[in-house]
């Protein structure tokens, strides 16, 4: 606070209260006057918001773990509030605490024994570093697992990539899979945001190898604990996490099959073959294209497919100007070529990250499907096969 002369410290904290920079709209905080300041503060599993006064500080607490799109007036705020067993709502709370839901974005009433509650991680990876992921054990009060049998994994890795997982809940990513006998462990790779600067900045330069180099360590993490079948891992990502993903199933052998949803392939082809927006973005990801072409090519699984040997699964959308379907053509034409199980889903008039319900709807079962046929499994789910190319070359014994 500047009291006409100085500068005052008002908060001292180790903590990250803003959000990616490329996120519209996006506020953690809200002026109440020329003197308060409002700000969410969360650690995952407690939220709340600070009314910040040019000598005090009152903390409001509220249900909610994740608190965005922060909004104020001289008496009340306005947020989307969401925790690890409510999806969001607009709030409205006032300054002496009391909270009202304003609107819900579903009036679904969920039976919560079945959800996953999250458990914070931290662990060892590369370069003697730390990286952080929220882990959700199996959950599912109508069935137990198989006695001596520990539950496949199932590695979430974010977009973004700057972006970040929360404890939100997550009904398709996470307790689908929970509430079918998967563990899931969702990763805040390093360059995720909300550990601070130093943290989301250490992927500067680094993108292609920190992001799957802390997937792989919270997986081998878990096998280690004894929690997860280490024969049975899975990953799977959207976008850049999709990225990730291919990387991991072409450059490593941890995993046993893997998902991506309009992933990444070929970088050098992205340059050029997205939108403005993003045009150039990875020249901070990874360095101008004209000085780092070799390590363009490098960070490309496309270019080193005689490596890849596990199976996966494709997903992609047709009007897609982001991540174009070229990418996920040339990895399931790769796919092919090497006689490793696959399946290549293109739906017509999606783009990056699908709206229609019943293209949702048809992904999920899709994954859930490929995941049985490729580890073994029947799922319980009565749901619609699905055609995979190279089924013959399938190992489940």
């Amino acid at each position: 606070v500047w009291n006409g002369d100085d500068i005052k410290s008002v908060l001292v904290e180790t903590k990250d209260h803003g959000g990616p920079a490329w996120r519209f709209g996006f506020s953690t905080y809200s002026f109440l006057s020329k003197n308060r300041i409002a700000m969410s503060s969360s650690n995952g599993l407690k939220g709340e918001v600070k009314i910040i006064g040019k000598s005090d500080i009152v903390s409001l607490e509220v249900p909610h773990t994740e608190i965005t799109y922060l909004v104020g007036d001289r008496d009340n705020l306005y947020y989307v509030g969401s925790s690890p067993s409510t999806l969001p709502e607009i709030i409205r709370l006032k300054l002496d605490g009391s909270i009202k839901t304003i609107k819900k974005s579903s009036d679904i009433v969920f039976n919560e024994k079945f959800f996953s509650k999250p458990e914070q991680i931290c662990f060892q990876t590369t370069e003697n570093d730390v990286a952080y992921a929220n882990y959700y054990p199996p959950t599912n009060p109508d069935f137990i697992g198989l006695e001596n049998e520990k539950p496949p994994l199932l590695v979430l890795s974010h977009g973004g990539p700057t972006s970040s997982c929360t404890t939100a809940l997550n009904l398709k990513q996470v307790q689908y899979f929970t509430s079918r006998g998967f563990a899931v462990v969702d990763v805040n790779y390093r360059g995720s945001t909300g550990f601070g600067k130093v943290y989301r900045d250490s992927l500067k330069g680094n993108w292609g190898v920190y992001d799957m180099d802390d997937c792989i360590s919270a997986a081998h993490f878990l096998a280690d604990k004894g929690l997860v079948d280490r024969a049975r891992l899975i990953i799977k990502g959207g976008s850049a996490g999709g990225y990730t993903t291919i990387n991991a199933l072409t450059f490593r052998d941890d995993f046993a099959v893997g998902a991506t949803y309009y992933g990444i392939a070929d970088l050098s082809v992205f340059i050029g073959d997205t939108h403005k927006f993003e045009s150039k973005y990875l020249e901070s990801l990874i360095g101008p294209y004209s000085e780092n072409k070799s390590l363009y090519h490098e960070r490309s699984a496309i270019n080193y497919t005689d490596h890849l040997s596990c199976p996966m699964i494709i997903f992609q959308g047709s009007e897609d100007k982001i991540v174009p379907p070229s990418q996920a053509e040339m990895i399931s034409n790769a796919l092919k070529k090497k006689l490793i199980p696959y399946s290549y889903i293109l739906f017509e008039g999606e783009q990056h990250g699908f709206r229609k319900s019943e293209n949702i709807i048809k992904s999920q079962e899709a994954e859930l499907f490929f995941y049985g046929k490729t580890l073994g499994f029947t799922p319980s789910d009565k749901i619609a096969p699905i055609k995979i190319e190279n089924s013959e070359f399938l190992r489940t014994e």
